[in-house]
């Protein structure tokens, strides 16, 4: 990864750069706020909105009836 041997590498410090993105989508019966901090529950708004940034969908968001307040199912 990078250059580096992986089996070289401290398991704790690999797990640090290394996530996994799933191909099904699952939306819990909550807001898309909510959907969004599913995985880190303490984010802030601002956390929330730039990772939405991030993943190219605020402007969409933002389009929904109640922005990310709206029941994402």
């Amino acid at each position: 990864m990078g250059g580096e041997d992986l089996r070289a590498m401290n398991p704790e410090a690999l797990l640090q750069k290394v996530s996994i993105v799933f191909q099904d989508v699952y939306l819990f019966q909550d807001t898309i706020a909510a959907n969004i901090r599913f995985g880190r529950s303490s984010a802030t708004r601002e956390e929330t909105e730039e990772a939405a940034r991030l993943a190219c969908c605020h402007d969409f968001i933002l389009k929904r009836p109640n922005g990310y307040d709206t029941t994402a199912c």
